[in-house]
């Protein structure tokens, strides 16, 4: 499991604990799963995929709405900066 970093534009390794169950994807929208950034139980169906945490091929881990709004604002932030730096 990697992090995509906004700011450096590489993968870090991230980890989390043994006993979360993060998954990528699911045939059950009803299953009871872990947000891959902070923990929180959630149902699949209700998740989103990550845009930062992702499986070895590139495939997002599932997230809860309320991190992935704070991974598309540092997303966002990113792009708003970077386009300032090139003016």
């Amino acid at each position: 499991m990697d992090r995509w970093n906004t700011e450096t534009r590489e993968y870090e390794p991230y980890k989390v604990p043994e006993d979360w169950n993060c998954v990528c994807y699911s045939t059950k929208a009803d299953a009871e799963i872990n947000c891959a950034s902070c923990g929180k139980k959630i149902r699949y169906g209700s998740s989103l995929a990550s845009r930062e945490i992702h499986e070895s091929h590139g495939f997002g881990y599932m997230i809860c709405p309320d991190c992935y709004h704070q991974e598309l604002y540092r997303e966002q932030m990113h792009w708003i900066r970077s386009a300032g730096r090139e003016g």
